[in-house]
């Protein structure tokens, strides 16, 4: 250090005024990145301009952001970053800071999205997928399926497709549709999709039913013959009376 450079800073004057200096660079760095706020249910945009009143920083948005709520702020001697974390508190606003430019924009519809992936991926664990099937492999449409011991139940779309909630660790569903057995399936905590075959049910003779006009009997125990004649083959006959028109088509007549 040289002699000149030593007796300056042995002056005590020259000390003193480099002292003042330093203390006045410091208060004015403070004062252009310090905000104060003292705000109640006012539009967001009104808060905008109090800051970049108080600031060099220029706020950017679009119509969307202009439809927040009134914003109700306190912050006293705040850098713009406090600021900045206290506006993203109170609204739904999210911030960019680049430079001396602040970009805002609307964060619900990215919050709205994420709650309801949730809500789906909830759904998805809490209910059992799967297709009806007969034993070709083809869909059944219409079949039911209720929740045993529950009155819990659907039916499947025309691609064989259910959905069902799932409530309890291991429990069985009840599937059936005209014309195939009924069957119990049970489901396991892991299931999450699953396929459901159904046999076709072999209809027995003593299960048909024969409808005479005056009374039902099972066909097993009628006595006689039965002959039925359908309303298109009179009409093709072309004939006046009803006995003209069933000769030749039923036994006896």
């Amino acid at each position: 250090m040289n002699q000149s450079l030593q007796a300056f800073l042995r002056d005590k004057k020259w000390r003193q005024a480099i002292l003042i200096l330093i203390i006045v660079c410091i208060n004015l760095g403070a004062a252009f990145s310090q905000i104060t706020l003292f705000v109640k249910n006012q539009s967001i945009t009104q808060v905008f301009n109090r800051i970049e009143k108080q600031s060099d920083y220029i706020f950017l948005y679009d119509n969307a952001v202009k439809s927040t709520p009134a914003v109700s702020l306190d912050c006293e001697d705040c850098s713009i970053q406090q600021v900045i974390d206290r506006l993203e508190k109170v609204t739904d606003l999210e911030f960019k800071v680049s430079d001396k430019q602040i970009l805002v924009k609307k964060k619900a519809a990215k919050q709205t999205a994420t709650q309801s992936t949730v809500k789906a991926e909830r759904i998805q664990q809490d209910s059992i997928r799967g297709r009806v099937l007969d034993d070709q492999g083809n869909p059944i449409v219409g079949a039911s399926l209720i929740i045993k011991g529950t009155k819990i139940g659907t039916t499947t779309n025309n691609l064989g497709e259910f959905v069902v909630p799932k409530l309890s660790e291991n429990q069985r569903v009840i599937i059936q549709c005209i014309g195939f057995r009924t069957k119990e399936q049970q489901i396991t905590s892991t299931t999450r999709m699953i396929a459901i075959r159904l046999e076709v049910e072999a209809m027995r003779i003593e299960d048909v039913v024969i409808h005479t006009g005056l009374q039902s009997r099972e066909k097993s125990k009628m006595i006689g013959n039965i002959s039925s004649i359908k309303g298109e083959d009179l009409e093709a006959a072309g004939v006046t009376s009803i006995d003209k028109a069933l000769r030749g088509k039923m036994t006896g007549v």
